[in-house]
């Protein structure tokens, strides 16, 4: 019912496209690794989903409310970062959710760093580790930090009601004075 009240609203279905050809989380798999969850929560707020080859077809799906870059393996490519550039420059909105390396000895995602920090935002080549012990709570360890409280910002707006658990986090934060006009 809600979904139908929210399309009737809305008038239209947004479109998310999760961004795949560099190992990241799968929005169909059920292991606990894949974001089949975050998938569904689109779908209930008037979200269809869908995946793009960034590298196959060299930019965006014109219909794209949003673009999301879950958890990937390997660095984009100069023509992948490029057209990420033209959607944000055109008023895309990007959602970059980068682990932490899996391995020791895997190469750092520069382009993907490069492009957070063209927009204002320092990412950290670090793991945050919750010394709390709130993740034993989950059946989880200090690599799971967890979170109950957000500073007053249009994305947090609804954490306030849940515990968010984040899975080998690495830091972001926002550079001081912003980057090439944006903060």
């Amino acid at each position: 019912v809600t979904n139908a009240i929210i399309k009737l609203v809305e008038g239209k279905t947004k479109k998310a496209y999760f961004i795949q050809g560099h190992g990241e989380r799968d929005t169909i798999s059920q292991d606990r690794m894949g974001y089949t969850e975050v998938a569904t929560r689109l779908k209930n707020d008037n979200y269809e989903t869908g995946k793009v080859a960034l590298a196959q077809v060299g930019k965006l799906p014109d219909d794209a409310t949003i673009v999301i870059i879950a958890g990937p393996q390997t660095d984009y490519l100069t023509p992948e970062i490029d057209a990420l550039k033209a959607y944000l420059a055109a008023g895309g909105k990007l959602i970059m959710l980068l682990d932490i390396q899996a391995k020791p000895d895997a190469a750092p995602l520069t382009n993907l760093i490069a492009l957070a920090k063209d927009w204002g935002i320092a990412v950290g080549n670090d793991l945050i580790v919750d010394a709390s012990g709130m993740g034993r709570a989950f059946g989880a360890g200090p690599e799971v930090p967890v979170a109950m409280t957000y500073p007053t910002h249009p994305i947090t707006d609804r954490f306030d009601r849940v515990m968010t658990a984040y899975r080998l986090a690495r830091s972001a934060s926002p550079i001081e004075g912003g980057t090439n006009g944006h903060t």
